[in-house]
């Protein structure tokens, strides 16, 4: 028979995960994992989620602001595209 678990020897303290932005990875896909993460630990804090895709935007923007920088690339259809890219 298992032995009951004691409260006072579980983990009360939550861990989260520090977001890295991926360079070979779009805009979107950063922005959309940051937010997941951003819900995931609001929710573990119980505090009131950023349900407003505009709002979370300039959350990211604002969090990520001083790394990131514009930068024009020729793609692969020789087009223009505005890239951003993070400074180490």
């Amino acid at each position: 028979m298992p032995t009951p678990l004691d409260p006072s020897t579980l983990l009360t303290e939550k861990i989260m995960e520090t977001f890295k932005y991926d360079q070979d990875a779009s805009y979107e896909s950063n922005f959309n994992r940051w937010r997941l993460q951003n819900n995931d630990e609001r929710s573990a804090y119980n505090e009131p989620l950023i349900v407003d895709t505009k709002e979370a935007q300039k959350v990211f923007d604002g969090f990520m602001g001083d790394k990131l920088s514009h930068s024009i690339k020729i793609n692969t259809d020789g087009v223009l595209e505005d890239v951003l890219v993070l400074e180490e």
